[in-house]
């Protein structure tokens, strides 16, 4: 693949040339072409415009997956504002602190939910504070909610020249978004990505799963990820697919769209698969035509991946590996590779892009190339950090590459743990507990000890049918772990704190079973 240079304008308009007519987007009752889509867009763009939203103008988007939310997108990127992606999950205090740090003039929100209440949230914002934001909009959800003026067919006059040069005025290496990172161990930063990076990822991951014009696809995933912005909608454009937008994930909700529009496409995290199959009515569902998609976002257990191909018959299940900070991808499976080679890594590594184990930090993953971002925004020593003065980007993952080149994970640096001067990763210990029968899910991590710098918890969610015994898991552990990588605590719970992405917030994990085991203690 030769990497192009395009803005996001110009890339939507390569789709609307070839397919203006065929549906793009499926949300309940709605559905829109290409052609809608993009002569919306330019509508909200000049609106845009006219209330002085121009190149470089910070703009939020604060809401769950919908058309609109897609389509403010397109309008801002095809104008050169930059959009800053939030998350939904955000309280009070961390969208504050989002929108100061991030210098957001304009917050575009969407509809409530149920247990989302965006305006109700914006209304106790301290505005002392956030002196740049001017302007809030709601955006909504439906196409009952567009703006008459925005659904004008054609655009004339000195309306054209102006939205018209508001375009020529954005180039490929521009910043299109900031997105936040997870923020599972630490504070989120704002991660720059450019138009060319964004799009030239969607094309190789098109091109990587071979997905074309004749496919369907669920998008569950929040579209503020990066996962979400470039596996779901950006390659959705450049491959024509017909996307079936859900507005979050919801298990029943994807089991019932996939079977419903004879979906060929799911994308998830890890977590998002296992309630699929682990579902009390999953059997009950035709999901005969769903062959293809990429598991990625968190690790996933070898076993794990196996039982989902076998179980959603799902041969082209692709692993891929990626951060935000890499827009994200950075590997894929080999298309042909055997469902159980691929259970053993995370892939190779995409064309143009460079990877390189960095063993004198303990194996750590170092990729350089296309996909890159421009930087943390604001932050000059973390990304000084992050990208060293060779431009390699330090991920903070660590692994290794087997002998066909296929990139092997085997932890992460900031959760490595220290026990008596012995560096163990959680990673091994996770995956000998995810083979004890009745597990669901396990998540190791390290708590401060005074002596030995770090103890082993294991935290552990099991599948509700039967109570489990710890004095079972040390036994059976025993025979696959070195003693002293045998957990001290086993911490049994309900759940594990996850946010919008399905990762598991550490941080949150971390305190509670700090209390979990002081108190057990007294």
């Amino acid at each position: 693949m030769e990497l192009i240079r395009h803005t996001i304008n110009s890339f939507f308009n390569e789709r609307v040339k070839k397919t203006p007519n065929k549906v793009a987007i499926v949300f309940g009752d709605d559905a829109y072409t290409w052609l809608e889509l993009d002569q919306i867009s330019d509508g909200i763009a000049l609106e845009l415009l006219k209330s002085d939203v121009k190149k470089g103008t910070h703009v939020g988007i604060w809401s769950l997956n919908s058309p609109l939310f897609m389509l403010y997108f397109l309008a801002l990127a095809k104008i050169g504002a930059v959009t800053v992606l939030i998350n939904t999950r955000c309280h009070l205090s961390e969208l504050e602190d989002l929108l100061d740090y991030a210098d957001v003039t304009v917050l575009c929100y969407g509809e409530d939910s149920n247990t989302l209440k965006f305006l109700e949230t914006i209304e106790q914002l301290d505005r002392k504070r956030l002196l740049l934001m001017k302007k809030i909009i709601a955006i909504g959800k439906n196409k009952k909610d567009i703006p008459a003026q925005c659904k004008k067919k054609l655009i004339e006059g000195d309306d054209l020249k102006l939205i018209g040069n508001a375009k020529k005025d954005v180039f490929p290496d521009d910043v299109l978004g900031i997105l936040f990172t997870s923020g599972t161990t630490s504070a989120a930063k704002g991660v720059m990505l450019s138009h060319f990076a964004t799009i030239n990822i969607a094309i190789e991951t098109v091109t990587q799963m071979h997905w074309n014009e004749n496919d369907k696809s669920c998008l569950g995933i929040p579209l503020f990820h990066c996962f979400g912005l470039s596996s779901g909608f950006m390659a959705g454009i450049y491959a024509g697919i017909e996307i079936y937008l859900l507005e979050n994930y919801q298990t029943i909700r994807v089991l019932k769209c996939v079977e419903t529009n004879q979906c060929t496409i799911f994308n998830g995290v890890p977590t998002m698969f296992m309630a699929m199959i682990k579902h009390p009515r999953f059997k009950t569902y035709n999901l005969s035509l769903l062959n293809s998609g990429i598991i990625a976002g968190s690790y996933v257990n070898a076993n794990d991946y196996l039982s989902i191909c076998k179980e959603l018959k799902m041969e082209k299940l692709q692993m891929s590996y990626g951060q935000t900070e890499a827009s994200p991808s950075i590997t894929f499976s080999d298309y042909e590779d055997t469902i159980l080679d691929k259970s053993r890594s995370v892939g190779k590594v995409i064309p143009h892009v460079d990877l390189k184990i960095l063993v004198s930090n303990q194996n750590e993953i170092c990729i350089k190339g296309y996909n890159t971002m421009l930087g943390y925004y604001k932050l000059d020593e973390e990304t000084k950090k992050a990208i060293d003065s060779e431009g390699w980007l330090h991920t903070g993952d660590l692994g290794y590459l087997d002998a066909d080149g296929n990139l092997c994970i085997t932890g992460r640096l900031k959760e490595m743990i220290v026990r008596g001067g012995e560096n163990i990763s959680p990673y091994e210990i996770e995956n000998q507990i995810k083979n004890f029968p009745y597990v669901a899910d396990v998540k190791v991590i390290g708590i401060e000890e005074e002596v030995l710098q770090e103890e082993i918890a294991a935290c552990i969610v099991t599948d509700g049918r039967k109570k489990l015994n710890e004095t079972e898991i040390r036994e059976f552990l025993s025979h696959y772990l070195a003693a002293y990588k045998i957990p001290k605590y086993f911490i049994f719970l309900k759940k594990f704190p996850l946010n919008a992405s399905g990762k598991i917030i550490l941080a949150e994990l971390k305190d509670q079973i700090k209390m979990i085991i002081n108190t057990n203690k007294n």
